[in-house]
């Protein structure tokens, strides 16, 4: 007997395209070009976004890197972003995704951020909430965030966010 592995991935790509996944891994492969080909003939680009792409397992990675085999003769038909903390680059220096590794065609990291941009960073992130109030964090609570979050976006988001809620009042959840 024939055994084919059928990738999660492979069929949750398919239904975010609203389409029904073909039996086999093979016809899920042909349906996707099909689906790109026409979309290209419509002038459309297709972009895959994987965020917390550390989180992938091989086998979900080893997908990704045939969907980036998806071409015509002048063009890639999806676009594939990977986003990710950095394990990601930890996990493509394995042996084993060296294949995905070469494929990629940019490189963009987020470095730690500067008390100054970590202030701006989080002044912007206020206004874009909607605030418009004096200033929530005192000079002090901000050497404080930057100081335990050592820049990292997320850190700072985090403790933002818990600092917010206790200011407010609200119980944590």
């Amino acid at each position: 007997f024939i055994v084919v592995l059928i990738n999660k991935a492979d069929i949750a790509i398919l239904r975010d395209l609203d389409l029904e996944p073909a039996p086999g891994r093979v016809a899920m492969h042909q349906q996707l070009n099909e689906y790109l080909l026409e979309q290209v003939k419509r002038g459309n680009i297709v972009s895959l976004l994987i965020d917390e792409a550390q989180n992938l397992g091989e086998e979900s990675l080893e997908a990704v890197r045939l969907w980036s085999n998806l071409e015509t003769d002048r063009e890639k038909l999806l676009q594939i972003i990977l986003i990710g903390q950095p394990e990601l680059d930890a996990k493509l220096n394995s042996q084993s995704l060296r294949q995905l590794k070469q494929r990629v065609s940019l490189w963009c990291r987020l470095n730690r951020l500067s008390q100054g941009e970590m202030e701006s960073y989080i002044a912007h992130r206020l206004a874009i909430a909607g605030y418009e109030g004096p200033e929530i964090f005192p000079k002090t609570s901000l050497q404080i965030i930057w100081h335990q979050s050592a820049g990292t976006p997320r850190l700072i988001n985090s403790i933002c966010d818990y600092l917010a809620y206790c200011m407010m009042d609200f119980p944590m959840l």
